[in-house]
């Protein structure tokens, strides 16, 4: 386990649901235009978000 912030993390974080996708093609390939995902269930720590104003912005989820 590898300690962030005073707190140990698990090394893998795992999730599972549902999701949508739609594609678009163009001249570089296919690419995502849109993309939905509903969370069912999860195993392991998530990312931990940074704190001290930057809540909710890179935090990897």
């Amino acid at each position: 386990m590898k300690k962030i912030e005073g707190r140990y993390a698990q090394q893998h974080f795992t999730v599972g649901g549902h999701y949508e996708a739609e594609t678009v093609r163009g001249p570089e390939g296919w690419r995502i235009s849109e993309f939905s995902f509903d969370m069912a269930w999860h195993a392991g720590d998530g990312p931990l978000a940074k704190t001290g104003g930057a809540a909710g912005r890179g935090s990897g989820v």
